[in-house]
């Protein structure tokens, strides 16, 4: 009996040291997280390029962990708009066009899967005009993959699919993520008019000479794959 009680005694202590570590741990990644994000933030306010390129590495580090927090995606809307957005002049001329920092700042915010990333990618595609950073905007709002019942991921996707084939060079790049995301949301698609103004899109694509074949030969497999997806297609 003693010694079932000795034994009793000493798993309870085990117990006792255990949590008490698991709590030092914890306190201790939070102190760790707060740091990174607060990190982020002073390198994300700086003027240069490289330190807002810095503070985009720390933040993917951070999301990579899963603790991505409210604060890091208000930071990385900033950085998608910098240059279009957000402005910083110097005698009337724009000096933090940093294309760089807005493309990688809309893929991080694609493994962010929240309605506000959703929203901010959105807002990069009405403000911003560089191919390669609207493709990763689009990219991103397919990763997050949230189509509300207005419809309005989809709707953003097929605005800029228009406002590219009305370009002068065309993005193959540009259309090619349109696809790639359009083809994940459709089934979130809940008005039959929005249905059908994202074939149009896909079709407009497929036939548009400014594209190269590879991509206008997906668009017309596509296309032909969602519309048998129709109900009463």
């Amino acid at each position: 009996m003693k010694k079932l009680l000795s034994m009793c005694v000493c798993m309870m202590c085990l117990w006792s040291l255990c949590a008490q570590r698991r709590t030092e741990t914890t306190a201790e990644e939070a102190y760790l997280s707060t740091s990174s994000e607060l990190l982020v933030g002073i390198l994300a306010e700086q003027p240069d390029i490289e330190s807002k390129l810095d503070a985009l590495e720390e933040a993917a580090n951070i999301i990579d962990t899963g603790h991505a927090s409210d604060n890091i995606r208000k930071t990385l809307e900033a950085l998608a708009g910098e240059g279009t957005m957000v402005e910083s002049r110097l005698n009337g001329r724009l000096i933090n066009n940093y294309f760089e920092v807005r493309l990688r700042a809309c893929e991080l915010l694609g493994k962010i899967h929240t309605p506000q990333a959703k929203e901010a990618l959105k807002q990069v595609l009405a403000a911003d005009s560089e191919p390669s950073i609207m493709a990763s905007a689009v990219r991103s709002i397919g990763a997050i993959g949230i189509n509300d019942a207005n419809d309005d991921a989809v709707i953003a996707i097929t605005e800029a699919v228009k406002k590219n084939n009305n370009a002068g060079n065309a993005d193959s790049n540009l259309a090619a993520a349109a696809l790639e995301s359009l083809e994940k949301l459709f089934s979130k698609i809940e008005r039959p008019e929005n249905r059908k103004a994202v074939l149009e899109s896909i079709a407009e694509i497929s036939v548009n000479w400014k594209y190269n074949v590879d991509v206008r030969t997906r668009a017309k497999e596509l296309h032909k794959k969602l519309q048998r997806n129709i109900p009463g297609a």
